[in-house]
Order: structure tokens, then sequence, then C-alpha cells
């Protein structure tokens, strides 16, 4: 068992939706997997799962696009260097940049490595050591603590797994159990919440350090990264899509994750690319292109110091 206890699992999930590899779905779909870059690639299947790389739950309903803003302006951009890129996080403590290869099973490494800006490996780098069988998916920084966390991909639902920068996974998790498998991962600093979420529900989870959640709201969005803004309480979100993933979505967090608006990045993010996504302390978007393994900083349209106020 893991250096530190599971943090209890509270709160009502919602009915499951999706169903293990081996029960046949109430709705048979086209099914998804992985190449060895976490593309998506359809297959004929009786049977749906949750757990892969890219995109696989049917599309949303059409949901009437929201006002333009303007940010997407990519700012730079460098190659991950590492198979299946697909998780980020900015360390502030750092000044540095994590990117995660999740499990074999989404053709990557299971391993955590640590970049400078300019995209220069630190020589930090640690392995997942839960031993996924998939994922992870995206990761975060809690800026109280300095502790980097994981978002897993286990069938049915998802765990949040911690991560020490100075010595890998610390065995700590939060498993606030969710009906489904999520992709996305983002944490609030000022009410120590986290938010998750996926394609396989199209919902936003808000949670706390027990699990217990504190928001359920269903946006109807491919979720496979997610970034927060303490600042103007805005939630951005990267989908994964054969035709948007490079539309960032921008939730007002105060206003029940209603629309705020949406832009477009300007380079990079072909169909079914959405993987991670994280803020900077400057306000700019940092987001990995799962079908390059590219790295991209852009402008996520609310620049300016939104770690004021932090931990040291």
């Amino acid at each position: 068992e893991a250096a530190q206890p599971e943090i209890a699992s509270i709160g009502t999930p919602e009915p499951a939706t999706y169903h293990s590899p081996t029960e046949k779905p109430r709705i048979e779909l086209p099914a998804f997997q992985p190449n060895r870059t976490g593309a998506a690639t359809a297959i004929a299947s009786n049977n749906a799962s949750d757990i892969q790389g890219a995109f696989l739950a049917p599309l949303p309903p059409n949901v009437p696009a929201t006002k333009l803003l303007a940010a997407g302006n990519v700012l730079r951009r460098w190659s991950s260097g590492i198979s299946a890129a697909w998780g980020i996080a900015y360390d502030n403590r750092a000044g540095t940049i994590w990117v995660g290869s999740p499990s074999t099973a989404w053709g990557g490494n299971s391993t955590i490595y640590e970049y400078t800006l300019s995209g220069t490996r630190t020589g930090r780098s640690y392995p997942f050591s839960w031993n996924p069988a998939n994922g992870p998916a995206d990761l975060t920084y809690d800026r109280n603590t300095g502790m980097l966390w994981a978002m897993g991909v286990e069938e049915g639902g998802s765990c949040i797994y911690e991560i020490n920068p100075a010595s890998g996974y610390t065995g700590r998790r939060i498993c606030p159990g969710f009906s489904a498998s999520q992709r996305g991962l983002a944490h609030d600093p000022t009410t120590g919440t986290f938010f998750a979420g996926g394609w396989n529900n199209f919902t936003i989870y808000r949670f706390d350090e027990s699990g217990a959640f504190s928001a359920q709201v269903r946006v109807d969005l491919a979720i496979s990264g997610l970034a927060y803004n303490p600042i103007t309480q805005h939630l951005f979100v990267i989908a994964n899509t054969e035709t948007d993933s490079n539309l960032v979505y921008v939730l007002d967090a105060a206003n029940n994750f209603s629309r705020f608006g949406q832009f477009r990045i300007s380079e990079g993010f072909g169909s079914n690319s959405g993987a991670g996504l994280d803020f900077d302390c400057e306000g700019r978007l940092w987001a990995v292109d799962q079908q390059t393994e590219m790295v991209y900083q852009f402008e996520s349209g609310e620049e300016g110091a939104i770690c004021r106020g932090d931990a040291a």
C-alpha cells in the first residue's frame, strides 16, 4: 500500500453511463483506440471503453458558439521529445514545466519530465510508480503546497495522484467517486479545491481534498485539459475532437460554469490532438498537442500576475 493512506471517497456519484471493455454498452458505438501518439483510430467494436487516450465518446449536442475572444496567439513552441506526451503543469516555485508520458497502453513510458520554459530537460523525471494501466492524463500544480497532481484514468472512474517535484509520487491519492474516467485537471489555490472533467460524460466536477463534490455541471464539451485563473474565476477548457481541438473554451466558475467565450490556438492542434492544459504565473496558457508531442505557450486573453499571494 502507498506510503500515505488514501483519502476517503465521499459524495454521491451519478449513474454510470459507460461500461468496461467486457460489458456490452447500452448503445453500440464505434470505439477508438490510441496509436503510438495517442491519436484516435476508429475500429469496429461492440464494446465501448472509457479509458482510451483519445476521444471515443459520442459527440455532445451542438451548443451555440459564444463570443470570440482576443487570445490564442502562440508565443513559443518546442518538442517534448517524449512518447505520447499528454499532461502538463507549470511549477511556479521552480519556474519550470512538467510534461507526462502516460502508460504503455497509451503509447508512453509512464514517466513525468521537467523542462525549462524553452524546452530543455532539467534532468528531473519520475516514474508514475502507482503503475497505471492507462493514463494518467492531465496534470496540475497546487501552488499552496508545491505539489503536482496527475489525473488517473481508472476504468469506471478516476483518482488523482500527488507527485513531489523533489522526489516523485508521495503515495497520496484522492478518489472522489466519478462515474466515468476523467481527463482534465486543474486546481484553485484560493479554495484548495480541484476541477476535473472528461469526454465520457462532458461534465465539470469541483471537489475538495476529502473527495467531496461541491459542483457537478454538464457543459457538453469533450474535455481533455483544464486550467484555472483564480483572479477571474475562469476555467479554461481544451477539447479533443476531430475538428475543433484548437478551440479553447472559457467557462465562468462563479456562474455555474456558463460559457464566457472561446478562441482558437493560432498553431498546431489538428484532429484529436487535445490533451493537457495549464496556466503559468503570467496568465499565459501551456498545452500539449498529443498528435505531434509538441508543447505550446499561447495568450489566454487574461495575462497578468495570477500567482500573487501564493505561498513562496
